[in-house]
């Protein structure tokens, strides 16, 4: 079954070089009118390993709408000295063939001051894309010509095609849950010394402090049958500094420069993926991979799922996309970070250090002079601490590493600002992982700490969460 079930959904066709940036904001347009399982885009839409031939012929077909996005570079794009347009196997040409053969409502969407083609400028075999009146997108500095323009294009596609309507609102619950925020001070005491304790000295010592308030936050229930649920909390939009200060304690050079990123809302998972939930979905029906339902060294239905590849947690998220009609996903790096930062700018969302009595990491080690704790050698239930981030978000730092949707970049040099994945062309190129695990040194868990792995590669040190963009909320 190909990642798009839903019959009436909008397929966008456009060419990443001339178009990537202003068709993600269009996506996300899409997305928070009319759901996420109503929209086709190839790189949010296609699963990880599949084989792309294979999804894009059923997708078309099982859209009722077709947006090709016509930017500067649309019409002119080549391959070496050779216009794509004029070969037959160019992906934007097929897409719009097929469209107009299987009689899809096919809507232009000229981008800044790009003009519709001539006829003669066209291959015969899409020259019916002609026929439909065009609407314009205007995507630089102006956000009320933006929001303009997919008025329009959202105009355009209910006017002609009425099964495509917003889907119902979900019904979100209020949740408390305590935050700590720890602190580091000094105390002074005498302490006996020398033969028989006859000496006094005074002794300086760093104590941690923690300090609990309650906070509360904003969720929806998944249900995704027998009994078995999961939480999604909803994530503000927000700017935050990715990335670490340059005098931050372990930082390193992967993680430079900071830089100043604008996230959209969108939910999170409250937890990591468990095993029992991971089970439960990998019961489902297959998208592209197989899935074993009980992959975890350490073993427990509450315990977070690991020894799981990148490309198997995108299986998962698909799967859920099937079951729910909700597009799951995995994070953005700029999305996660920022999610587990909730607001802080210290390492740690506790602060500036952290202890084993709040998160699962190598207690033998410490940081910023916090006292040593236990090593647990394995993997905790998710919900061990009872405790949460100011978003309330559980379990950020340390148990399992949690993969993301980037390719990984050497360093944040010339990395996305308006929270997207920074993605290449490469598909089995290695990926970003965050958070720190059970194993890692608590350096390792900070909030901006980043790290590597291949798509393929399966650890007892990496699970992952889902994200969904914000749906239409009550």
């Amino acid at each position: 079954m190909p990642p798009t079930s839903p019959k009436e959904s909008i397929f966008i066709s456009y060419r990443r070089s001339d178009s990537d940036e202003a068709v993600n904001l269009m996506y996300r347009a899409l997305i928070a009118h009319f759901g996420q399982g109503q929209v086709f885009l190839d790189r949010e839409s296609i699963p990880g390993g599949a084989n792309f031939a294979e999804q894009i012929k059923p997708a078309v077909e099982n859209s009722k709408v077709m947006l090709v996005v016509i930017g500067s570079d649309w019409l002119n794009a080549k391959d070496g000295w050779k216009r794509r347009l004029d070969n037959p196997d160019d992906w934007v040409r097929q897409e719009i063939e097929l469209a107009l053969k299987n009689k899809r409502y096919v809507i232009p969407v000229l981008l800044n001051e790009a003009t519709i083609p001539r006829k003669e400028e066209l291959p015969q075999s899409i020259q019916g894309l002609l026929g439909a009146n065009a609407c314009r997108l205007i995507t630089r500095e102006n956000t009320t010509l933006f929001k303009a323009g997919m008025e329009g294009i959202i105009e355009a596609i209910e006017g002609n095609v009425p099964a495509l309507k917003p889907p119902p609102p979900i019904a979100l619950e209020q949740f408390k849950f305590k935050v700590v925020t720890l602190s580091i001070s000094e105390t002074t005491e005498e302490i006996k010394t020398g033969w028989l304790g006859r000496k006094t000295e005074r002794v300086t010592r760093k104590v941690v402090n923690p300090e609990r308030i309650e906070g509360e936050a904003r969720q929806y229930i998944e249900d995704v049958g027998k009994g078995i649920f999961f939480e999604m909390v909803y994530i503000p939009v927000g700017a935050f500094r990715m990335g670490s200060p340059s005098l931050e304690e372990g930082s390193k050079d992967g993680e430079y420069p900071q830089h100043k990123v604008t996230v959209q809302p969108f939910f999170m998972g409250k937890y990591p993926v468990t095993q029992q939930l991971w089970k439960t979905v990998a019961r489902l029906p297959k998208v592209a991979l197989e899935l074993n339902p009980a992959p975890s060294v350490f073993k427990g239905d509450t315990r977070p799922v690991e020894n799981i590849s990148w490309h198997e947690a995108v299986e998962f998220c698909k799967r859920l996309f099937i079951k729910t009609g909700l597009q799951y996903r995995l994070p953005t790096e700029a999305e996660w970070e920022y999610a587990c930062r909730a607001g802080t700018t210290t390492p740690f969302h506790f602060g500036e250090t952290i202890t084993t009595d709040l998160a699962n990491y190598n207690g033998n080690y410490t940081y910023k002079n916090a006292p040593k704790g236990v090593y647990r050698k394995e993997t905790t239930p998710v919900d061990l601490f009872g405790i949460a981030n100011a978003f309330g978000l559980c379990d950020m730092h340390g148990n399992v590493n949690e993969w993301c949707q980037d390719h990984w970049h050497s360093n944040y040099q010339g990395a996305p600002t308006d929270g997207i994945a920074w993605l290449i062309e490469n598909e089995n190129a290695d990926r970003v992982v965050h958070g720190g695990s059970w194993d890692d040194l608590p350096g390792l868990c900070r909030s901006a700490c980043r790290t590597w792995c291949s798509p393929d590669f399966r650890s007892c040190f990496i699970g992952f969460r889902v994200v969904c963009s914000a749906p239409r909320t009550l």
